[in-house]
């Protein structure tokens, strides 16, 4: 009989425990739901921007390509084992321009490359000078620039 009578109270504990997670899961809600009030501003301006007229698009001749010029330091290069210096710096200017053109599609050109390795791969230039064009498909070319 005392079996049951303890079975019947940990049912009935179990039960409360229950009700109390309800509970505060209704006040997480509840206050979630204040939380979210500010984001569904933000969501109103987002559909404001979108419905603001986009840029026109350029005719088909045309390339409406960016072109930068950029002082790429390489130095950091130099903190690697001697002989993977060069293969460092590559990875340096290609990692610098991702960074600052915002695509990871870069492809560096081979005059650049030589420039960087004209003392040797031991011995790197510690920046160098390059032009840098985006065309419309998000492909980076680097080139070494003039001057």
């Amino acid at each position: 009989m005392k079996d049951i009578e303890a079975s019947k109270e940990a049912k009935a504990k179990l039960k409360q425990r229950e009700k109390q997670k309800e509970k505060e899961e209704k006040l997480r809600e509840e206050k979630e739901g204040q939380v979210r009030k500010p984001k569904e501003k933000k969501e109103l301006k987002e559909k404001e921007e979108e419905e603001k007229p986009k840029e026109k698009k350029t005719p088909v001749g045309e390339k409406p390509s960016v072109e930068r010029t950029y002082i790429v330091p390489l130095a950091k290069a130099m903190r690697k084992p001697a002989s993977r210096r060069a293969n460092a710096a590559t990875k340096l200017l290609r990692e610098f321009i991702a960074r600052h053109m915002k695509n990871p599609k870069v492809k560096i050109d081979e005059k650049v490359n030589n420039e960087i390795r004209t003392r040797g791969a031991r011995k790197p230039l510690k920046k160098v000078k390059v032009t840098v064009s985006k065309e419309i498909d998000g492909t980076i070319y680097v080139n070494l620039a003039e001057g």
